[in-house]
C-alpha cells in the first residue's frame, strides 16, 4: 500500500516510532483482537471496545467502504467512551447521536485516504481526512495527541492496528469538524441545535393558536 504524501504537511521535528508506540503503552491501551490479513471493518467488528463506532459505520452505510480490500485508509478510531463521552458533552442519547443527519460527515472526518503508521506522523502534522477536513498531530513528551479543528484534543491510546487495507490508531474522543461561526464547539452544536428546536415548538404553537381563532371566527 503506497503512502499518498501529497495530503500530508510536515514541519521539521519528526517522531520517532518508539516515541509513537511508548505512548501508546503509557496510557491505558485499548484491546485489540486484530488480523492483518483482515480488513479494518472486520478487525473492528472482532474488537469489543469499538463496537458503537461499528454501529455508528453501519448507520452510516460506511462498513461496506473499509471492507473495500482494494482501498487504504488510516482510521482514528474512538473507542466505546469515546463516543459516550460525546454524547454527554452534547446532552443527547446514542441514539440520537445515530441518527443525526451529519453522522456519515462525523465518522468521515476520522479517516484519511492512505495507509499511515506511526513512523509518518511529526509533531504538528497536518493530515487531510477523507471530508476535506485537517487533524493536527500534537507531541507532548510521551504523549500523542490528534487534534480537530474545533481545538479537541483525542489521545492515540493503541497505534499502529495494521490491517488488510489500511491501519487504525485508536483514541479516547470523538473529533469534530469546524462548522460555522455559531457552532465552534460541540457543547455550541448542541446548545444551537437545543435553541433551534425551542423555536420552531414555538412557531408551531404561535400556528397553531392562530389557526384555532380564524377556525373559530369562521
Amino acid at each position: 500500500m503506497q503512502l499518498n504524501t501529497s495530503i500530508f504537511k510536515k514541519p521539521a521535528a519528526v517522531l520517532s516510532v518508539a516515541g509513537l508506540l511508548a505512548a501508546s503503552v503509557l496510557v491505558a491501551p485499548t484491546a485489540v483482537l486484530a488480523d492483518e490479513t483482515q480488513t479494518i471493518a472486520q478487525n473492528a467488528q472482532d474488537t469489543p471496545a469499538l463496537s458503537t463506532l461499528v454501529t455508528a459505520l453501519d448507520t452510516a452505510g460506511l462498513v461496506d467502504t473499509f471492507a473495500d480490500e482494494s482501498a487504504s485508509f488510516t482510521v482514528f478510531a474512538p473507542t466505546n467512551d469515546a463516543f459516550a463521552a460525546a454524547t454527554t458533552e452534547l446532552g443527547i442519547t446514542t441514539e440520537e447521536l445515530l441518527a443525526l443527519p451529519n453522522l456519515s460527515e462525523i465518522l468521515q472526518y476520522h479517516v484519511v485516504n492512505a495507509e499511515v503508521f506511526s513512523s509518518d506522523l511529526s509533531d504538528g502534522q497536518e493530515v487531510t481526512t477523507l471530508t476535506g477536513g485537517t487533524l493536527t498531530v500534537d507531541i507532548q513528551g510521551s504523549d500523542v495527541f490528534i487534534v480537530d479543528e474545533q481545538n479537541r484534543r483525542a489521545q492515540v491510546t493503541t497505534a499502529d492496528v495494521d490491517s488488510s487495507n489500511g491501519v487504525v490508531h485508536i483514541i479516547d474522543k470523538v473529533v469534530l469538524e469546524a462548522t460555522d461561526e455559531s457552532a465552534e464547539t460541540l457543547e455550541d452544536t448542541g446548545l444551537n441545535l437545543a435553541g433551534f428546536y425551542v423555536i420552531v415548538i414555538g412557531a408551531l404553537g404561535i400556528a397553531t393558536i392562530a389557526y384555532t381563532r380564524h377556525a373559530r371566527q369562521s
